[in-house]
């Protein structure tokens, strides 16, 4: 990548990397690798077979779910060793795990489904069946190692992964009613309990980690050999306000080998970060202030930005292996450079 200040590089042929503040994890099918960002040091855990990873809010515990139906186990990251494995309910499979406070949210599909409506919709003339599965959502208490039960809407189609906004989860829903599919938003917030998210917020399609911006995102369709794909080629921010700030968009016709990746950084020393992907290019816009932006040869996977501990994450790809490399924010981008200018 002729890249200079590189801070790590691993060959990167795995299933997918999560992280947090001070951990970056590279989840493998038979193994694990954990990554303290401080230290720099790496510690593998061998035989394990994941569905799902993530780390508490504190960096404390690692917690996977296996491919048994509802298992789940618990890491500790400080001490290196395994604290116990937990069946919630053994016929269902754990769908996503989420950090939230000092607690994590669990998310649970029964393995058989409940019913399936026939002729829901028509895809190209063909009909497609839906089918109905059971979903239960649960708080697992670190510290009094109590599962909290959440009360969840009848008829649920799907449940998307949760949206993290200032220590509360979005959990957009897919739900039935009289015949019709139709999205949505529940906040799950901390004392356990659902509600229906604002309607003036559903125009939005990404929200910042304090709830002070948001973002639209505009698509174009395009076609590869007849098959019709929609990419992302407008974003556009504003404030809590409803003012626009910023804006950009995709000129070029050859979206084929473009990604969606759009997200917030969490805010630290009273900065809030969007950064996002277009045309091989990382773009970093800091609120107020200048858009940064670093060409990229490879073909981008995923990126993680940490303001706290200054590092970026990037996963490449390409035809011979996937590669994930690390560095500092500030020099990656010559940051403050361009801001003092």
């Amino acid at each position: 990548m002729n890249m200079e200040n590189e801070i790590l590089k691993i060959k990167s042929d795995y299933e997918y990397v999560s992280q947090s503040e001070n951990y970056i994890v590279f989840v493998s099918n038979t193994f694990i690798n954990v990554y303290h960002v401080l230290t720099n040091k790496t510690h593998r855990i061998n035989k394990v077979h994941v569905k799902n990873v993530c780390i508490d809010a504190n960096d404390n515990y690692l917690f996977l779910s296996m491919f048994e139906s509802g298992c789940l186990s618990i890491y500790d990251l400080k001490e290196g060793t395994f604290l116990k494995k937990k069946t919630i309910l053994r016929n269902y499979e754990i769908e996503n795990i989420s950090p939230m406070n000092d607690d994590i949210v669990i998310l649970l599909r029964n393995k058989k489904e409940k019913g399936k409506i026939k002729d829901f919709y028509k895809f190209k003339n063909d009909l497609k069946e839906l089918y109905l599965f059971d979903y239960i959502l649960c708080n697992y208490q670190i510290k009094t190692d109590k599962f909290i039960y959440i009360d969840l809407p009848t008829n649920i189609f799907l449940i998307e992964h949760p949206i993290e906004i200032k220590h509360q989860y979005i959990y957009p829903m897919q739900i039935i009613n009289h015949n019709d599919l139709k999205t949505v938003y529940y906040i799950l917030n901390q004392h356990n309990r659902l509600s229906l998210l604002d309607d003036d917020l559903l125009k939005y399609d990404l929200y910042s980690y304090d709830f002070n911006y948001f973002v639209r995102k505009e698509y174009k369709p395009f076609k590869i050999e007849d098959i019709e794909y929609k990419v992302l080629y407008k974003i556009t921010l504003y404030d809590s306000f409803q003012n626009e700030l910023f804006f950009i968009e995709n000129n070029q016709d050859d979206f084929s080998a473009t990604f969606e990746i759009c997200e917030f950084t969490r805010e630290y020393d009273n900065k809030n970060i969007l950064y996002f992907y277009m045309n091989s290019t990382i773009y970093l816009y800091e609120i107020n202030k200048e858009l940064n932006s670093r060409q990229i040869d490879n073909t981008l996977i995923s990126i993680y930005i940490s303001l706290k501990n200054d590092y970026i994450v990037l996963r490449t790809s390409n035809r011979q292996c996937s590669m994930a490399y690390m560095y500092n924010v500030s020099r990656f981008f010559d940051l403050y450079k361009n801001i003092d200018e």
